[in-house]
């Protein structure tokens, strides 16, 4: 009888933290905005941002979330074409960002950039010794 309520007590937990992907995805939404901010706010700090820049910030990832939308779904079921897309996506937001950016900034954020390669690296490699 124990286990029994343990698995109710796991399945609902579980069934509660969907509720805002079942509430028209708000809370997936709501996520990504705030990573978004995160985002920004970090950059605008690292990077001593102006005011207009993260205005330009600000507009280049909302058209680059919503190309990212676009992208989905006209590569469908196609991941191959999808990472493509999205690789050239990524490429091209990079660009516009640069293009914002003094000659500080620039190598500001080229430090960063690597920095956060190599963060990425050491998850793989620890997610691959599991």
């Amino acid at each position: 009888m124990r286990f029994s309520s343990k698995f109710v007590g796991v399945a609902l937990a579980l069934g509660l933290a969907g509720l805002p992907a079942l509430a028209g995805g708000k809370g997936r939404d709501q996520d990504r905005q705030a990573r978004q901010q995160q985002r920004l706010e970090k950059m605008q700090q690292e990077l001593k941002l102006s005011g207009d820049q993260v205005q330009k910030l600000q507009a280049i990832f909302e058209e680059s979330r919503k190309q990212a939308q676009a992208d989905l779904e006209a590569a469908g079921s196609d991941r191959d074409s999808l990472r493509l897309l999205a690789k050239e996506r990524r490429k091209a937001t990079h660009e516009r960002i640069e293009a914002l950016l003094t000659d500080e900034q620039k190598v500001r954020h080229a430090q960063l950039r690597e920095q956060h390669k190599a963060r990425v690296r050491e998850r793989l490699q620890s997610y691959e010794k599991r």
